[in-house]
């Protein structure tokens, strides 16, 4: 049977495309305020911005992560004219969270596709009302981007009501946002299923639906060719690839392979893969899901579903199949990784799929008969989270817009290092900071005289070992003579609690930071390592017979 046009009823008026991108500013403005912009980009966020820079260079090369954030920011920041990694982030800040501002429009659209312009409008109070899209907005990695691709061609899909042209243009903006997540591919995989299920349901044909993944694979060949070139596979992520290891320790130490499925069933017994896909996957993606959804949003994303089920029925095609589709897809998704790469982050990323299934249902379960007053009255309980975040000072109002500036290196630690202390050095969190502080002293001509610092300030993160002593010979072996040390490393790090009253090292410099000075690194401890005592080592690391 030939694709159909189906009526395009639930095209937004006026008022309520209005409404809409009210919530958006108001989102933006909230985002802004409540953005640390003062403080430095770190970790993945600062490496968006060094790939960016490189990508301006002439330099390609797929990086640990997917590649269109840091594209995004590279035609920004080029656009501008800006030129230095400190005078980008207040960019990249901004950037992301006009885009996540900007998911209210698709949030909005399949919000009204399934229960009406009420439900579109409830949708905006729930983004609103969310303290960790909020958070997730302002700082600044690729999730903003990804949920606006991902959720955009959600809606388009939701609108072809399985008609073939919009979803080949839903695939394309999916294949874009796998681009900028792997996460995307789980996307991909939900719309597709989700078509194939429409087709059958309105006996229409559905070989014409293998156009889909050539459609996939058309749009992130480029992607995937950078990363064949890379890591030897177009599907590899390298360090991130390490979804079978047995410790996020292993992930980061080059001395272990990345290994495969059938790598880690072979050399691992049934309890080990009950620990990690049961007890480390299904049960840690649920507890973290339910965790992050507060008893709020987990009433009524169960309330939703409730009256999804009871409406189901009357809807052809079932309007909020696919978002449940995706929801299930993604958490599914997680579940081979959690165990090693668990993080609250990734739920945040499900938070707009659970506001649409909660409100539209919820609003299919009230029917049209509920009076302004509940409608009212449940705007206000969904806006409340972030009220209650702001009185509480779990979210906290941290910028003044009139004064955005360039962000500067605070911890003393770091400052003092890079102006004292030749690398290579060891550390295991905050060698981002290292690099910043090395770009404000030269730009101060504070830094000595080093030509290696033309590719920057050097450093290592220490393997993950069972004692001190290897700790300290491998760091020794590697040319490394300097170690820094946070507390909570030590809380981290077995290997490193002896430290304080060892003979292997020599305390240089402690830091401490008082509460109002804004180090991103509290405490600091830097220390030299000594070598080990003739004929130590050989004890140490001879094998027994």
């Amino acid at each position: 049977m030939p694709d159909r046009a189906v009526p395009r009823a639930d095209r937004p008026d006026g008022a309520s495309l209005a409404w809409v991108l009210l919530g958006a500013a108001l989102f933006a403005c909230l985002a802004v305020v409540c953005a640390p912009f003062d403080v430095p980009l770190r970790e993945d966020a600062l490496s968006y911005i060094d790939q960016a820079f490189a990508q301006r260079a002439g330099d390609w090369t797929a990086r640990a992560h997917p590649m269109g954030w840091p594209l995004l920011l590279a035609a920004v920041t080029s656009l501008l004219g800006i030129e230095g990694r400190a005078q980008a982030m207040p960019v990249a800040r901004l950037l992301s969270i006009l885009l996540m501002a900007g998911c209210m429009l698709p949030v909005a659209s399949l919000a009204r596709r399934a229960a009406g312009a009420r439900a579109a409008r409830l949708v905006v109070f729930a983004m609103l009302g969310s303290p960790a899209l909020l958070w997730l907005a302002g700082i600044a990695y690729a999730d903003p981007l990804f949920l606006f691709l991902a959720l955009t061609s959600v809606a388009w899909a939701a609108a072809s009501d399985g008609r073939l042209r919009p979803l080949l243009g839903a695939v394309a903006v999916a294949s874009l946002s796998y681009a900028v997540k792997a996460n995307g591919l789980f996307v991909l995989l939900a719309i597709v299923a989700w078509a194939g299920i429409v087709r059958v349901r309105s006996g229409r044909r559905l070989w014409p639906l293998v156009a889909l993944p050539l459609v996939f694979v058309v749009v992130s060949l480029p992607h995937l060719v950078l990363r064949a070139e890379t890591f030897g596979s177009p599907m590899s992520y390298g360090e991130n690839s390490k979804y079978f290891v047995d410790s996020y320790a292993q992930v980061w130490d080059p001395s272990v392979p990345t290994p495969s499925l059938l790598d880690y069933l072979s050399s691992h017994t049934p309890a080990q893969w009950f620990d990690k896909f049961v007890r480390g996957g299904v049960l840690k993606v649920g507890f973290y899901f339910v965790r992050e959804l507060s008893l709020l949003w987990t009433s009524l994303l169960g309330v939703g579903l409730l009256g999804w089920w009871r409406t189901r029925r009357g809807a052809e095609p079932p309007r909020l199949l696919l978002p449940a589709v995706v929801l299930v897809t993604l958490l599914a998704g997680l579940v081979p990784v959690f165990h090693v790469f668990g993080d609250a982050r990734y739920m945040v990323d499900t938070l707009p799929l659970v506001f649409v299934l909660g409100v539209s249902g919820t609003c299919a379960l009230l029917d049209a008969r509920a009076r302004p007053p509940v409608v009212l009255a449940l705007a206000l309980l969904l806006a409340t989270p972030t009220a209650w975040a702001l009185a509480r000072g779990d979210l906290r109002v941290q910028t003044d817009p009139r004064e955005i500036g360039t962000p500067h290196v605070r911890d003393a630690w770091a400052a003092w290092t890079v102006r004292n202390v030749r690398p290579p050095v060891a550390i295991i969190e905050g060698g981002d900071l290292l690099q910043l502080a090395l770009d404000e002293a030269l730009a101060s001509g504070e830094a000595p005289d080093d030509p290696t610092f033309e590719v920057g300030y050097r450093y290592v993160r220490p393997s993950d070992r069972p004692d001190l002593a290897s700790t300290l010979d491998a760091l020794l072996h590697a040319g490394v003579t300097t170690l820094l040390v946070d507390s909570r490393d030590v809380g981290r790090r077995p290997a490193l609690r002896g430290l304080a009253g060892s003979a292997r090292v020599e305390l240089l410099r402690s830091f401490r930071s008082e509460p109002d000075d804004g180090w991103c690194i509290a405490d600091m401890d830097v220390f030299h390592i000594l070598p080990a005592p003739r004929g130590t080592q050989e004890r140490v690391t001879r094998p027994r017979r």
